[in-house]
């Protein structure tokens, strides 16, 4: 994969193979992460997350696993706040919100062990984020929106007449809490809108 960011005003960066752009926010900030390793695709080796055109860096939460420092960003909003992704000291693979100039890991009791999956992949305005957990003991990847501190399960909000639904990952939150991202009836997969309830 190949960028070159442009920003509309005469400035441009350009990249070779080991850059991925995976965000931008309405200011024009673009999220972007940098790779040194395995595969860019599998998300392996070591990764960078940096801003356009600030060119700063993003850090990881200070329980990285320095041996295997998979992870990456995937949201941004527009105060500056990034969410993504990164394998803790635990081998924990574990969302992170990166805000004031530091990131915490997002990781809920019953997601820990290696093999299990909790990423954050959006954000909005109001630091609601959202993003896949899973598989851990259901089995199956579950949607979820972390806001001030509480973990929610997108399923278990659910309309009555939904329940045939399992919501497997919401991609991005919008800053009038629409949501988008999958889902299964059955065994088909669906792209998905979840509109909040008035």
């Amino acid at each position: 994969n190949q960028i070159a960011i442009f920003d509309g005003h005469g400035g441009a960066k350009q990249f070779g193979s080991n850059a991925l752009a995976v965000a931008v926010n309405s200011s024009g900030t673009i999220l972007y992460d940098i790779y040194n390793g395995i595969s860019l695709d599998c998300r392996e080796g070591t990764f960078t997350i940096a801003l356009y055109p600030s060119n700063a860096t993003v850090p990881y939460p200070s329980n990285q696993d320095n041996d295997y420092g998979a992870g990456g960003g995937f949201g941004i909003n527009d105060r500056g706040d990034v969410v993504g992704f990164y394998r803790d000291s635990n081998f924990n693979t574990a969302g992170f919100y990166y805000h004031n100039g530091s990131s915490i890991e997002l990781l809920p009791a019953g997601y820990s062990g290696e093999g299990t999956g909790f990423v954050a992949l959006g954000i909005n305005n109001a630091e609601i984020i959202v993003g896949r957990a899973g598989p851990n003991a259901t089995g199956s990847p579950h949607a979820f929106a972390w806001s001030n501190g509480v973990f929610t399960d997108l399923n278990s909000v659910l309309g009555a007449d939904c329940r045939d639904w399992t919501i497997t990952s919401a991609q991005a939150v919008n800053n009038h809490g629409y949501i988008i991202g999958t889902a299964q009836l059955g065994n088909d997969e669906h792209g998905v809108i979840l509109v909040p309830r008035p």
